[in-house]
């Protein structure tokens, strides 16, 4: 049996909206007052983030027991990728994203877009970086790329550890999520980038 390190639990308490489509659907909604998270849930966050326990050098392996080490699994079948990782280690690859030229111009120089195109925008690159770097590695020609969450929790997928990894990066103070005005009607937002000063007062972004 695979043993998995200790997880640390924030817990908070998201307001809920209810969207009744009939008498028999209807459909929760979780959200923060505001937009905003609160001091208390932020304050969690930011340390579990400094906490340092994420060893900052990523490791693709062969051997699926090193996973819960931080490696990242990789199996290539015919010319289809199949990659396995912690959803903390998926978020360190999210993070790095954010430094690649064209994705900083998809994300942050756009008219708005719905949340979920912005995951899926992240997504994609996710995938081509994934097998860029496995062909590279390996020297073979990769077609496509699947990505999978190794956790206890079933029915955790890549789009929601995208979604919530965005989230963190506002809480810890590295972008912005922003609603447009017309948000109720269109669903659209932006996101745009916070610089952070080192002890140098050199100014970066995911510093």
């Amino acid at each position: 049996m695979r043993t998995y390190p200790k997880l640390k639990v924030i817990t908070y308490f998201p307001r809920l909206k209810a969207n009744i489509i009939s008498n028999n659907v209807k459909y929760w909604h979780t959200y923060f007052y505001n937009d905003q998270i609160g001091k208390n849930l932020g304050n969690e966050i930011k340390q579990f983030i400094n906490e340092g326990f994420v060893l900052n050098k990523i490791k693709f392996v062969k051997c699926k027991a090193k996973i819960c080490e931080g490696g990242i699994h990789y199996l290539i079948k015919d010319k289809d990728l199949e990659i396995t990782a912690m959803p903390r280690i998926f978020m360190m690859c999210i993070a790095c994203l954010f430094n690649i030229e064209d994705v900083k111009k998809e994300i942050f120089n756009s008219d708005g877009k719905k949340l979920s195109e912005y995951i899926n925008i992240l997504k994609q690159w996710l995938q081509k970086l994934l097998i860029n770097t496995i062909e590279e590695k390996t020297g073979k020609e990769i077609c496509k790329c699947s990505i999978k969450a190794e956790m206890n929790v079933k029915g955790v997928y890549i789009s929601n550890i995208i979604g919530m990894s965005l989230y963190l990066f506002q809480a810890a103070g590295f972008i912005n999520i922003i609603k447009k005005n017309d948000y109720q009607d269109s669903g659209k937002l932006f996101i745009t980038r916070k610089m952070v000063m080192d002890k140098d007062n050199k100014t970066h972004f995911f510093l």
